[in-house]
């Protein structure tokens, strides 16, 4: 019979190998992800002795969704690229049901209506996959096309039917779920997580990679199972200073750990290799002209050196393995304080002086207030460049708070978060654009237009 390895999600088959690995899926996951079945310790409590062997055949890899769809994204599976995924196949099964027809006009008929993509997503969305049941049919072997009829009042044929590649005579179903991953089985397996995990429903149900009993049975060793993000799907955040790889840093493991392996940092333990706002234009332009495959995000304060040098960087017209951000705009810099040689003032320092170490809980300290000082005006952007007053206290309050203190809610991280959700963003762009151009070259007869 041999032995399945299988990438599900709620017991839906995404992806599966026989006696052999198959696709690595170990990037979805990391190194906590290992769980022991609750099969195997019922055994034990009917008796049977403990092994490490028996243990092994029931372990898996196990992840929610939600938090496999955001690791999914980071690889570049957002929804505008399986849009295009989505285009392209229904453009590559058109096409060659045209060729068949004009070859054998007599065995050939033209395709249906086929759905669009947002009426795929509706259809997805219309169910939910704790209700679908798991419950096994009595399969009819002898006529296996009855098996159709089992499942007709959940997914009536004549919706089922304007799915890409549905097959009206794939009986290899014995429940409502199983039906469902036969139908819906027409994507990379990591869009049907990105596009399933959009129904807030589904969103705490298990993606698993059963590597188990593929390893116990001697066809996969242990080493091969290797979890975390592969260094080329990475990100190397390129960042101004110090601080700002240092309190990055600290905010994914902190605030962010499932998706933290994702991103790598400059070495600046001894100091920044290209120090302030010249120094990383300067950078970004050395590795555009040197063509450098790595994925490459470059952070700028949001400050007018920032935004200046941010027009300047996108001016070299980035290849689609590099991004370049300043921090975010928030709200709360609209109204901030601001010291001048007018005394103090409210002021907004949106694009004018909000450095990272703004990002931080200002009032997490000894200081009762907090301001910006405005330093130089910048005559060639026509903007007053601030800087937070303090700043390398406020950086060292963070980089010292325990994980006790911001859990608890004694720090708050709000701002900080934001800046993550933005950056994040910035890179699923970047994932995303280099996917796109994977589904373009594969079918380089569909599309010739600009890249999207």
């Amino acid at each position: 019979m041999g032995t399945i390895i299988s990438l599900t999600v709620s017991d839906i088959m995404l992806d599966a190998s026989k006696n052999s690995m198959g696709s690595d899926h170990g990037e979805l996951f990391q190194k906590c992800d290992h769980v022991v079945l609750p099969e195997y310790f019922e055994e034990l409590a009917k008796g049977e002795e403990p092994s490490e062997e028996r243990a092994l055949s029931f372990t898996v890899l196990r992840k929610t969704l939600a938090e496999v769809a955001d690791r999914v994204e980071l690889l570049g599976f957002s929804l505008d690229v399986i849009r295009l995924e989505y285009d392209t196949l229904v453009k590559h099964i058109t096409q060659d049901r045209e060729e068949m027809i004009e070859c054998y006009p007599k065995d050939y008929e033209p395709l249906g209506v086929l759905y669009t993509f947002d009426e795929l997503q509706h259809f997805l969305n219309h169910y939910s996959l704790s209700d679908l049941s798991s419950e096994e049919f009595e399969i009819d072997y002898q006529y296996p096309e009855r098996n159709m009829d089992l499942i007709k009042n959940k997914f009536p044929l004549s919706v089922i039917k304007k799915i890409p590649n549905f097959d009206p005579h794939n009986y290899t179903f014995w429940s409502e779920k199983t039906a469902f991953g036969c139908i819906i089985n027409i994507l990379h397996p990591y869009s049907l997580i990105r596009l399933l995990s959009e129904n807030q429903k589904n969103r705490t149900e298990f993606v698993e990679w059963d590597y188990g009993q593929i390893v116990s049975n001697g066809w996969v060793h242990i080493d091969e199972i290797k979890t975390g993000v592969r260094r080329e799907e990475s990100f190397l955040i390129a960042t101004e200073g110090t601080s700002d790889a240092h309190i990055l840093s600290k905010a994914f493991k902190q605030l962010k750990p499932g998706v933290a392996d994702f991103f790598r940092f400059i070495d600046v333990k001894a100091r920044h290799p290209f120090p302030g706002t010249g120094g990383l234009a300067k950078f970004a332009e050395g590795l555009v002209k040197i063509d450098v495959q790595n994925q490459i995000v470059f952070v700028l304060d949001n400050d007018s050196e920032g935004v200046d040098a941010l027009n300047k960087i996108n001016a070299m017209i980035l290849p689609d393995n590099m991004g370049c951000m300043c921090l975010p705009d928030l709200p709360e810099f609209e109204r901030f304080p601001a010291r001048g040689p007018g005394g103090l003032t409210i002021a907004n320092i949106n694009g004018q002086a909000a450095a990272i170490e703004c990002y931080l809980d200002l009032n997490f300290g000894e200081f009762d207030n907090h301001f910006i000082r405005w330093t130089n005006y910048k005559e060639d952007i026509d903007s007053y460049q601030g800087s937070l007053d303090k700043k390398e206290y406020y950086a060292r309050k963070y980089l010292n708070a325990t994980d006790h203190k911001l859990i608890n809610n004694e720090y708050d991280t709000s701002k900080l978060e934001a800046l993550l959700k933005a950056l994040i963003g910035t890179c699923g762009r970047v994932a995303g654009r280099v996917r796109c151009d994977k589904i373009k070259n594969h079918y380089p007869n569909l599309w010739t237009e600009e890249k999207v």
